[in-house]
């Protein structure tokens, strides 16, 4: 779990640190007025080893007052839907 604007910051170079490649293909955002869920696809390849990832994957964003005050990532979409109380 990462927390304002250093979490995010943390969050960020943890990433860059494990992969030397990262692609989030987006296919699908459903507005949900305070919540977005979107899904789609993600491919990475890690720093180390070189190892290739491919996987679905699914987000749910929460706003407030325009920014996002929680963001949650699924590498299966259902469980995004779900988390929002959605079906496919």
């Amino acid at each position: 779990m990462y927390r304002g604007h250093e979490g995010v910051r943390e969050f960020g170079r943890e990433i860059d640190s494990a992969f030397a490649e990262l692609h989030a293909e987006i296919s699908e955002i459903r507005d949900l007025g305070d919540r977005l869920v979107a899904s789609g696809h993600l491919r990475a390849s890690g720093i180390e080893s070189g190892a290739r990832i491919e996987s679905p994957y699914g987000a749910v964003a929460e706003f407030k007052n325009g920014k996002v005050v929680r963001y949650r990532d699924y590498l299966d979409p259902k469980k995004a839907l779900e988390a929002v109380g959605l079906r496919e």
